[in-house]
């Protein structure tokens, strides 16, 4: 339980971090964590830099809630890597491997410029470059 309350206090009890309705309210949403708000200036510095940037995040709840608020704040979906995620393979048609991990991880590498991937540490089988 206390290790909830340090990633956001909205964890604490089970409850979910909220989703704020626009940018400026995802922003304030997050910085309600100290840890969350210095991952927000670190995603600043790589927007200016034009590079990617993936972040690591077991908890669930915590993944759906950064996924969620970082694209209000930055204006484009952010994948979840997870165990919700199916492996993929190469084989599967586009559309189906846009939604498996290894599509994920492929569209991640192949796209230009600032773009963020959060990635559960607990799920076995993916590279990065």
């Amino acid at each position: 339980m206390r290790r909830e309350v340090t990633l956001h206090p909205s964890l604490l009890a089970g409850a979910k971090v909220p989703l704020g309705a626009n940018a400026r309210e995802s922003e304030r949403i997050l910085r309600e964590s100290a840890k969350l708000g210095r991952v927000l200036d670190i995603i600043e510095i790589a927007k200016r830099g034009k590079e990617k940037v993936l972040i690591f995040a077991v908890n669930k709840r915590l993944q759906e809630a950064l996924a969620a608020n970082l694209s209000k704040i930055f204006g484009f979906e952010i994948p979840v890597i997870n165990g919700d995620a199916p492996p993929g393979t190469r084989s599967r048609s586009p559309e189906a491997m846009n939604r498996t991990r290894f599509g994920m991880i492929e569209a991640f590498q192949r796209a230009e410029g600032f773009r963020i991937c959060l990635l559960s540490p607990l799920v076995p089988s993916y590279q990065t470059r």
